[in-house]
């Protein structure tokens, strides 16, 4: 048999064979490797069974196992989960086995490891008892690296009568009489306390062997402001490139860990990064638990081509604990605010319309995208009538009036997004142009241009109003956007959409959510606002935020931002990543439940957070609602892979506090013979709330742009050819400006408030179907704590009405996704209606599925499709 040897991903120099005599321990309470190694062991036996009231700490961890070979000491596996195990009967071995293999897995451990199953106790003259035990397991773990662990007699018996191949014998019933084949020794129990002795007798005795060193080293110390070490942190050695940087994957770090290729820091907080190279120019990272940065960049270190030691890195407490980001421009939560969500656009439109018509004094505006001439913000009639030409209140004309009537001071700041000069870049990226074509000669407005690449847009939306009350809106102004609760699928306050290459890109019923704020923490936003108004003009005089008003209420907010890098900001050249910081903390601190709103999932970092976060917290339950078809080309395929990443990352038991949903409308037809119509409906809100005392709203996606990086150049090369997008500079620079408000239940010694909870209740009586946000159900969770059964109850109710004999509309708006139960891989089909539906076993020829909404042309007053 071969030498056990990790797995690495990286070349190596070959591993020394082990010598044939070594000495080595075992112990049922976990040491340290440091502890070990001064004992001169060459060599561990540690346990795969699991931790018991008597030996909280009995399972081998892979951070102990990288502490070990780190150290250069072999570690061997043994299974016992009661003295007496092997003495009962086939299914008990099995059951061990397969109990095994998933903890090898686990560990990331090579495929042909040996495991020893335990044999404690005296077979006295009988040791024929524990061969149905074996019989099992070796029928399912392979005969050919089952051990078994025990007195001579039992060693003996079962190599001889059952050839097991692996022998670890203990001095304890052996009658100081040693079995000649066996590979390992236990010659003294307990002694010195809390250790037992071990040697080998053969080079091969089925140890996992540490790899040889790789040909470069990074040590350090991870310490916080006390100088005491602190574990369980990951440390990320990279190297710096062209465009970029690339990770540097240390070569203890194993295939089954969640974070593969980093270090983990061991006991006293020590770290050993090992990894191939030549001369480097490096730089490390501190991580979380879940992958979030613990302060800043160290290096970059220079021309490194031999070992480097570091030294303490010292993390701040504020840096390792909390829910306030400490690494943008905003360090500190502020209180005194006043919140209110606002739900859907026809509640969210209306309330700031009719503020900008109460306007006395300023308007500063964050413009993603207005369209022009197209979009109502109200309409005179609630319910457009046929035959009549549909009127309501534009944005452009409430602007221009308080403008002009008024004399309020507004700033408009727009993006307009930039391509190859060869190109023009159509609707809707030419929002800048149209604004200024609108406010043209109009006193008292300005609008100035940000001129940004399409993969890295100003992507905020959000508005001052008089220095007393501002908006984070979740929508472009664009009329496919406009919706109610009820999200109708013939609701003529959609309007009509252009068949030619302008089309108003949503088409069908649209979810949003949109905060309004007053208090200091518009102050943050008035910053925000004169950091892009300053930039979009660097030639004219500077002008100053406005200051932070007055308190007006009690809750503590946050304002959290994504800005690029690359230099687009003289005061963060490397711009920002807050809103990320925020997620992440939030995440690492879950305990209950997570639940996100969000169009799109394809951001890396949040996936292995929620993996790393449910495997931590085994109360914890996630509840994601997303579209199965998303609008950005390449966001398509890596939309649902992420999904099938997360729902692939985790065991079974891990899998069932996990579940994706999407939202669909399903209603009456036009008469009673027609056929139900359904539709999918399109998450646009960018909300989370966690544990009811969190909450994000605000402009950012969980995608690459909106927090880290665009994915875009690296998802869709013939597109970025085409118009010009690809980045200059540093690729994990190139990011949109994003704005988040996160709210704060009780931090810093601040109040409590149920905001969190109270848009938890509303938001899922609108997804759920429940007619009031009162209703029982939403407002603990059902037994046993998890809120994910009430939503799994509520979709299968769904699904239930669609797939009976004569199908019944439930009031309930959500259905799995994906809609087999069991999978982890998204089908290609289920970006269409009628492919998700076929998926979800539903018989599409009895609905009228739709792929849009119904288009109402406002201008004649009449629908555009029909109702069959």
């Amino acid at each position: 048999m071969t030498t056990h040897t990790q797995e690495s991903v990286v070349a190596a120099d070959p591993a020394p064979s082990p010598a044939a005599h070594r000495e080595g321990v075992d112990y049922s309470d976990r040491h340290t490797a440091a502890e070990v190694k001064a004992m001169n062991a060459e060599f561990v036996v540690r346990y795969l069974s699991p931790n018991t009231s008597g030996h909280p700490s009995k399972q081998l961890t892979n951070q102990e196992r990288q502490a070990l070979h780190a150290l250069g000491i072999a570690v061997g596996f043994v299974w016992e989960s009661t003295g007496s195990r092997a003495a009962e009967d086939y299914q008990a071995g099995v059951d061990d086995a397969k109990a095994s293999q998933k903890q090898l897995r686990k560990l990331g451990a090579p495929d042909n490891s040996v495991v020893y199953f335990a044999v404690d106790f005296d077979t006295a003259g009988d040791p024929g008892q524990v061969d149905e035990y074996f019989r099992g397991v070796t029928e399912t773990f392979g005969l050919a690296n089952t051990g078994v662990y025990g007195g001579y007699e039992a060693v003996e018996h079962l190599h001889e009568k059952k050839q097991i191949p692996w022998m670890w014998q203990t001095a304890s019933w052996s009658h100081k009489k040693w079995y000649a084949a066996a590979q390992l020794q236990q010659y003294s129990i307990d002694d010195p306390p809390g250790f037992d002795l071990d040697r080998t007798t053969v080079a091969e005795a089925g140890l996992w062997e540490p790899v040889s060193s790789p040909n470069r080293r990074v040590e350090g110390r991870i310490v916080d402001t006390k100088g005491n070490g602190v574990e369980a942190l990951a440390v990320g050695v990279f190297r710096q490139e062209l465009h970029g940087e690339r990770l540097m994957p240390d070569v203890y770090s194993s295939q089954g860990e969640a974070f593969h290729g980093y270090a983990r820091t061991a006991f006293g907080g020590t770290f050993t990064v090992g990894y191939d190279g030549g001369v480097d120019d490096l730089v490390v990272r501190v991580f979380s638990s879940v992958g979030r940065q613990l302060g800043p960049d160290h290096g970059p270190y220079p021309d490194v081509k031999d070992k480097l030691v570091l030294p303490p890195i010292q993390v701040a407490a504020a840096e390792l604990k909390g829910r306030v980001s400490t690494t943008g421009a905003f360090t500190q939560s502020v209180n005194g605010n006043a919140v209110e969500p606002l739900i859907d656009n026809d509640a969210a439109w209306k309330a700031l319309y009719d503020d900008v018509l109460k306007a006395e004094h300023s308007i500063d505006w964050m413009l993603f995208f207005l369209d022009v001439g197209r979009v109502f913000m109200t309409f005179d009639d609630p319910t457009p009538d046929t035959g009549v030409t549909t009127t309501g209140g534009r944005l452009e004309d409430a602007l221009k009036k308080v403008a002009t009537d008024k004399g309020v001071k507004v700033r408009l700041a727009c993006n307009q997004l930039t391509a190859h000069t060869a190109f023009s870049i159509p609707w809707p990226f030419t929002t800048a142009s149209q604004v200024t074509r609108a406010m043209k000669d109009v006193s008292n407005v300005k609008v100035r241009t940000l001129r940004t690449p399409a993969t890295a847009p100003i992507h905020a939306k959000f508005v001052v109003i008089d220095n007393k009350i501002a908006y984070l809106i979740g929508s472009p102004f664009v009329s496919d956007y406009y919706d109610g609760i009820t999200h109708a699928i013939g609701d003529a306050r959609h309007g009509d959409f252009s068949s030619c290459i302008d089309s108003r890109a949503i088409k069908v019923p649209t979810h949003d959510v949109s905060m309004r704020l007053r208090g200091p923490v518009i102050g943050q936003l008035n910053e925000t606002f004169a950091l892009h108004w300053n930039q979009a003009d660097p030639d004219a005089p500077e002008e100053s935020p406005a200051p932070a008003p007055p308190a007006v209420g009690t809750t503590s907010l946050q304002v959290v931002r994504s800005l690029a890098g690359n230099a687009r900001y003289t005061a963060s050249p490397h711009g920002e990543k807050t809103v990320l910081e925020s997620y992440l903390r939030a995440i690492e601190t879950a305990k209950k439940y997570i639940y996100f709103e969000n169009q799109y999932f394809t951001n890396d970092v949040i996936a292995e957070a929620i993996v790393r976060r449910l495997k931590e917290r085994t109360e914890l339950c996630v509840i994601f609602l997303t579209n199965n078809k998303v609008d950005i080309p390449s966001y398509d395929v890596l939309h649902p892979q992420h999904v099938g990443r997360v729902l692939s990352s985790l065991e079974d038991d891990e899998r069932r506090r996990v579940g994706f949903f999407c939202p669909w409308s399903h209603e009456s037809g036009a008469t009673a013979q027609s056929l139900t119509e359904i539709c999918r409906n399109y998450i646009h809100s960018k909300v989370a709330i966690i544990d009811d005392d969190w909450i994000t709203v605000g402009s950012a996606n969980l995608d690459g742009a909106s927090l880290d990086y665009s994915q875009n150049p690296y998802t869709n090369w013939f597109a970025t050819w085409l118009f010009g997008l690809r980045p200059k500079g540093d690729l994990h620079e190139n990011r949109e400006t994003e704005v988040n408000v996160s709210l704060f239940d009780q931090v810093s010694g601040g109040p409590a408030t149920t905001i969190a909870r109270d848009a938890r209740r509303r938001l899922w009586a609108e997804h759920l179907g429940y007619a009031s946000p009162t209703h029982a159900d939403l407002q603990s969770p059902p037994s046993g704590g998890d809120w994910l059964k009430l939503w799994r109850t509520r979709a299968e109710a769904k699904l239930a009405g669609l797939t009976a004999s004569r199908i019944t509309i439930h009031s309930a708006k959500v259905l799995a996704y994906p809609p087999e139960p069991g999978t982890t891989k998204i089908s290609d089909d289920a970006d269409s209606a009628e492919g998700y539906l076929k998926w979800a076993g539903v018989k599409v020829d009895a609905l009228n599925v739709r792929e849009h909404f119904r288009r109402f042309d406002w201008k004649h007053g009449q629908w555009e499709d029909n109702a069959s």
